[in-house]
């Protein structure tokens, strides 16, 4: 199959973050990447997770890592934490 280099620079993006959820390292991800990814595969990794103040108790093993989505606007923009839904034991 032929990729155009935007398809395969979205895939690389999304194994970086397959990678580091099955080591279990923290996901850190510019938000253009965050934006390729959704726009080339249809993926919203930002609209996939859950914000820390949406989630009451995260499963024990799994509260190690999270994703990071930093913010390339500035510094008035902070980055965003979030966690996947299989990492959340119960909701707010």
């Amino acid at each position: 199959m032929r990729l155009t280099k935007e398809e395969k620079t979205a895939l690389e993006d999304l194994k970086r973050v397959i990678d580091s959820c099955i080591n279990g390292n923290d996901i850190r991800i510019l938000t253009s990447q965050n934006n390729r990814i959704k726009r080339v595969l249809g993926v919203d990794l930002k609209g996939a997770t859950l914000r820390k103040k949406e989630v009451k108790e995260l499963k024990r093993g799994k509260d190690n890592f999270k994703i990071i989505i930093q913010n390339t606007m500035g510094i008035t923009y902070p980055d965003t934490y979030g966690y996947f839904p299989f990492q959340v034991k119960k909701r707010k």
